[in-house]
């Protein structure tokens, strides 16, 4: 019998062809984002688990960037006291040569004005290693705290002194200040330039040390950062190739069933024949 109401061919169509298109919707929107879970509708426990890691690497990714910035402020500290110690070394070759001479003969006017400049350049340097408003050279002593993980309490630490103020750094450039064009050759005898690398190499040991341990952090942390996301894309990743060819064959089989819908409503319309 033929009904023109209602035929099981139809229904049968018509359901493939709802759940075709929503399945092309689907490749679709995967192809679109390049995820294959974009909600929790794609799957609430690998959306949650996602979500959980996501929210892990936001964290780790703020704790790196707080290390990363107090690694930088060693490091500019660091390399100003490379700078400080290639003057110092100036310092030294001038003082040794002018020593050469007569204990009571007067510092040459040049001599006196490249220990001056080599000072100012001393004072320049240490004003200009700071980083983000922090200077580990001039700014007050203070122990220096880094947390190196999110879910510790551990933390590495270095305690910062201001070279400018104190330490045999400071002895050597204030004396160097108080030479004048009456000083003489005997005077340099306070200059004491090995003193003041000692200090300033004991020093940037110390950053140096302390720099290290951040770095070795951020080498353990940015690794924890590619498992993880390594872990997220394989959860929430789309197949790029898979969802391409699966939305051809979807094209294909929609195609299909247009056309089978388009027999089945000609069978009804063959009705009119026999009215004819």
């Amino acid at each position: 019998m033929v009904s023109i109401n209602n035929t099981a061919a139809n229904s049968f169509v018509l359901a493939s062809l709802r759940q075709t298109n929503n399945d092309m919707t689907t490749a679709q929107t995967r192809i679109g984002t390049g995820l294959k879970i974009n909600g929790a509708s794609d799957g609430s426990a690998q959306w949650a688990t996602a979500q959980s890691i996501r929210a892990d690497i936001k964290t780790q990714d703020s704790l790196t960037a707080g290390i990363s910035v107090a690694k930088a402020k060693a490091d500019a500290a660091v390399a100003g006291i490379d700078q400080i110690t290639k003057l110092l070394d100036q310092v030294k070759v001038l003082t040794t040569t002018a020593k050469a001479g007569a204990d009571d003969a007067v510092l040459s006017a040049s001599t006196l004005s490249e220990l001056q400049s080599l000072n100012t350049q001393i004072t320049a340097v240490i004003a200009g290693s700071g980083f983000q408003t922090a200077n580990y050279l001039s700014g007050a002593p203070a122990e220096q705290t880094v947390k190196i993980g999110s879910d510790t309490t551990a933390t590495i630490a270095v305690t910062t002194l201001n070279v400018k103020t104190t330490g045999a750094l400071f002895t050597l450039t204030e004396a160097i200040d108080d030479l004048t064009g009456a000083s003489d050759n005997d005077n340099l005898e306070v200059l004491d330039v090995a003193a003041a690398t000692n200090f300033l190499t004991g020093y940037q040991a110390t950053l140096s040390s302390f720099s290290a341990g951040l770095e070795s952090q951020l080498d353990f942390l940015n690794t924890l950062n590619d498992i993880k996301s390594s872990a997220l894309s394989s959860i929430v990743d789309a197949d790029m190739e898979e969802e391409s060819a699966k939305l051809t064959a979807l094209q294909v089989k929609q195609q299909l069933a247009y056309q089978a819908l388009a027999i089945t409503n000609s069978s009804s319309q063959n009705i009119l024949r026999l009215f004819q």
